[in-house]
């Protein structure tokens, strides 16, 4: 009977302190997972628990990991959008400090260019009083004229540009008759073809409806515009405008127009480049023509603003 006492005392003993390290172990499982909770909530989530111990602590460890993941995941995300909007952020300040760059150069070169046109106006103002020969005033006169037009040209291409470079520029739309404002467009330049000898010819796809829908102030300013340098830099031939309608694949009705002539041609490196503003092929054009070279500019603003195109095809020769 003693040795049983004894053995049943021992088992009893081993029992008791299998319970005490178990007990032990699940203890210290739970203050290590106490602690890695602590240090969630400061910020740590790159160290994972350790997986180990009773079932229920390995569950009860595998859901904080899945909650320190989670954590770590929206972290990487939120740090991944705060980058992204800073990214932003920077463009957007690069962007205005490039507008206000232009800004300054606009009103540096307005300046520049406002100034010759004016400066004929006074000076030959001034000849014009202090002159007694007829034929002097008149020639005086004559380059008053010339530089007053030059100056209200460069007027309203500065306000034309700067209109299409607000906000809150918006095109009309409205039903008007193709033919007949094309009719109109052209007369506006007659007399100037005629004073060059330059024949004028439009034409109009027959296909295209007699009444279509648009803008058709802004649309004549393209036209006109193109026309206007097509009859300037062509000394002999055909300025010619010719429009059709082309169908989108979203089956839209697209205009189509060309304007052609038989001017000297513009290089391949040179023609893109001037469709952006104060752009003109040299200097010796700007001299010669002189114009702010604006207009191809304002031509290409109101075309993207009508969700259209403008290209150029020239060759030397």
């Amino acid at each position: 009977i003693f040795l049983i006492l004894m053995v049943v005392g021992f088992l009893i003993f081993f029992a008791g302190s299998l319970s005490v390290i178990y007990a032990r172990k699940i203890s210290q499982s739970i203050v290590d997972l106490n602690t890695r909770v602590d240090d969630m909530a400061l910020g740590n989530v790159d160290d994972l628990a350790k997986e180990v111990g009773p079932n229920e602590i390995q569950q009860l460890a595998r859901g904080i990991n899945r909650l320190a993941i989670t954590i770590r995941d929206a972290n990487l995300l939120t740090q991944s959008e705060i980058a992204r909007a800073t990214s932003q952020l920077h463009a957007t300040l690069n962007e205005l400090e490039e507008v206000a760059k232009g800004q300054n150069q606009f009103l540096a070169r307005m300046s520049h260019e406002l100034r010759t046109p004016l400066t004929a106006v006074i000076g030959f103002s001034r000849l014009v009083a202090s002159e007694e020969s007829t034929v002097k005033r008149s020639e005086y006169l004559d380059v008053v004229e010339v530089s007053s037009t030059m100056l209200l040209t460069m007027i309203d291409d500065i306000l034309e540009f700067s209109k299409a470079q607000s906000a809150g520029f918006t095109l009309e739309k409205i039903n008007f008759d193709i033919r007949k404002w094309l009719v109109d467009v052209m007369a506006i330049h007659r007399k100037s073809a005629e004073d060059k000898n330059l024949k004028l010819h439009h034409e109009i796809n027959g296909s295209l409806p007699q009444l279509v829908r648009g803008d058709p102030v802004r649309l004549a300013q393209i036209i006109s515009n193109l026309v206007s340098n097509a009859i300037k830099f062509t000394e002999e031939g055909v300025v010619s405008v010719n429009i059709e309608m082309d169908s989108s694949p979203e089956n839209f009705n697209i205009l189509h127009c060309t304007v052609k002539d038989c001017g000297k041609g513009i290089a391949i490196e040179q023609q893109e480049a001037l469709f952006e503003p104060f752009t003109q092929e040299n200097e010796a054009i700007n001299r010669l023509y002189g114009g702010a070279g604006l207009g191809l500019s304002i031509c290409k603003k109101l075309v993207n603003i009508m969700d259209g195109d403008i290209s150029i095809h020239s060759i030397i020769g």
